[in-house]
């Protein structure tokens, strides 16, 4: 299988957001900014203690990224209260599910 690039990596980590906020959720320009100024760089990030990054390990770790990142849609969503997805809700629910998985992910921020 051809590897991915970190666009197209990007992009599909941006479908699992949305997913997890939920159908005819509205993400501002501004949340969306702030999802791939957050991950855009990790994707190729090697974390010390680790030799590789996410994009090297997706093919074995991508199902668990895409969950996690629906998981940060999610609580994104549940923190807009009911308005529209922006930067203040993705910055929170990325640092949540990012502390919550730090543990048990090597290569999560």
């Amino acid at each position: 299988m051809p590897a991915f690039t970190q666009d197209q990596l990007m992009h599909l980590l941006s479908i699992a957001f949305g997913q997890g906020a939920g159908p005819g959720k509205v993400i501002t320009p501004a949340a969306a900014d702030a999802l791939r100024n957050r991950y855009f760089d990790w994707l190729t990030a090697v974390k010390p203690g680790s030799s590789q990054s996410p994009l090297d390990v997706w093919g074995e770790q991508g199902g668990d990224f895409m969950g996690r990142f629906r998981l940060i849609g999610q609580t994104a969503a549940n923190l807009a209260n009911g308005g529209s997805v922006d930067e203040a809700q993705v910055t929170q629910a990325a640092s949540s599910v990012e502390q919550s998985a730090s543990s048990d992910c090597p290569w999560c921020p």
